[in-house]
Order: structure tokens, then sequence, then C-alpha cells
């Protein structure tokens, strides 16, 4: 019997590869497949593994790659493992991953990627867990409206974060964010940007669809003025948006840099309509 100990021990560090991790994989997946333990145990090792490599704070190359495992197959991969004629060539397969639209889980929307939308309801910046947390402050907050896969009442970092931003045009950038709430819950895949807190840190947001009316009678010009950029937003017939990716070392120094949010302590019930 393996303790979960054994997996979590593994230490993850900026220097850990994709190389590295799968070695582990292959390791970790040998020794299951020898043991006895039971099938749920079994999962559950491998995710206390991957959960832990995903909401580290280890954001090379290797959290890029693992963002794509696909949690919910480990049953079928373990079963896999036990019943195969040829275990051994399996074990030296990559861990299985999905595609990227696989991964995506938005409401059906066909865009590939995770989503951060422009949403005048929202109080503060809610970050999903694709970001990547670059700095915190100590504080937190007790978030009180629905969010994905959590309970209300859900108590989050107020944090710094950064990941890479692809706009209508398919330009890219390094977009940070300050005073924000970071999610790291596997389920948040959208992200939240008030348009009154990027207002306050001296940028424009128009979420207006260009092929809708703005309450002034003109149309609206579907972008956002983020740091001097105009970033256009996609829109899916629903809402606007920008796609958001885990941004990797190499994309934070070679990237143009965007800044959503000011570092300034932020109070939400300052633009409250409450």
């Amino acid at each position: 019997m393996y303790a979960i100990d054994e997996l979590t021990s593994i230490k993850l560090t900026h220097e850990v590869t994709v190389p590295d991790f799968i070695s582990n994989w292959k390791s970790i997946t040998t020794r299951l497949r020898k043991s006895n333990q039971s099938l749920a145990t079994s999962r559950e090792l491998l995710r206390v593994f991957l959960l832990k490599a995903i909401v580290s704070d280890t954001y090379s190359d290797m959290r890029r790659y693992i963002v794509k495992y696909p949690l919910a197959s480990i049953d079928k991969y373990l079963e896999q493992l036990r019943s195969h004629s040829k275990t051994q060539a399996l074990i030296d397969k990559d861990p299985p991953v999905l595609n990227d639209g696989a991964v995506v889980a938005c409401r059906g929307a066909p865009d590939k990627g995770y989503k951060k939308i422009t949403n005048s309801g929202a109080n503060q910046f809610l970050a999903g867990y694709v970001w990547r947390r670059i700095g915190i402050t100590g504080r937190h907050i007790t978030l009180t409206g629905p969010i994905a896969g959590q309970d209300i009442g859900t108590v989050l970092p107020v944090s710094s974060v950064a990941a890479k931003i692809i706009d209508a045009h398919g330009n890219t950038y390094c977009g940070k964010a300050h005073e924000v709430l970071h999610d790291t819950n596997l389920h948040q895949h959208e992200s939240l940007l008030p348009p009154a807190q990027a207002c306050a840190a001296g940028n424009a947001v128009d979420d207006c669809p260009s092929d809708a009316l703005t309450p002034r009678g003109d149309y609206g010009t579907q972008c956002c003025v983020i740091s001097g950029h105009t970033l256009p937003l996609f829109f899916d017939g629903f809402k606007c948006y920008h796609r958001v990716k885990a941004i990797t070392d190499k994309e934070m120094r070679t990237l143009p840099e965007i800044v959503f949010t000011s570092d300034e302590e932020y109070e939400p019930s300052a633009h409250s309509k409450s």
C-alpha cells in the first residue's frame, strides 16, 4: 500500500520539466499496477499528484502541459493498466492528454481556450485556475456569489496573477492583474473582469458587441484598451471575452505586457450598485 504522502512529497520547482513529470508518472503507474490496492485508492493517489502539480506555484512548461490532463479519465487509464496484456507498453506511453477542444468547458462555445469575460455584475476580478499567481497580499475575501464547483462563502486569496491573453485578432500578450480573487478550483475555467476595476486602473472597456447599439445610439466597439493596447473582444452571441491560457516563463519575458487592474488596494463596495 502506498501512502498519498509518497506522491505529494515529490518536489515541484520551476526547474521541473515535462520529461521529469512523465518519468514520475511512469514510476507511479508502475507501482500502482504492481500493488494490490483498490482502483479507488489508486485513482485518489493520481488525483492528489495531478492536483498538487496543477495548483502549485510551478509555472514552467510542465504546468502548461499538465493542465491538459483529464482527471475524469484516470479510472479508464488505471483499468487499462490492470487489464492490458502488454501493460509495459501502455506505461511507456505519455500520460493521457486531452486535446485543446476537450479541455474547454465553456457552455459549448466553439472557441478553444479559457475565457476571461468582461462582466459589469462582478465586484472584483475573479481569476480562474489557469492564471499563474505571481504575488499575494495576505488578504482574503469571502465570495458569496455562485462559483464553479464550490460552496457559497468560499474564501479566496487577494493576489496578483498572470496569464497569456489572446484577442480576437490573434494577438498575444502577457496579461497581468492585481487585487484579484484567485480561484484554483479546476472547474473555474472562466474568469471575470469587472469594467469598473479595469477603468480604475486607467483602462477602457467596451463590451457592447459591434452589431449592437449602446444606450447612446451608436454601435459598440467590442474592445478593451489595456495599457495603451487595443484588444478586440471575441463575441459568441452571448458574451464578449478574451481567450486566456497558462503562460510560460519564456512568454512572460517576451510577450508585450498589459496590466488589467491596479496594485492599489481595491474596495469593491465603492463600485457596488447597491
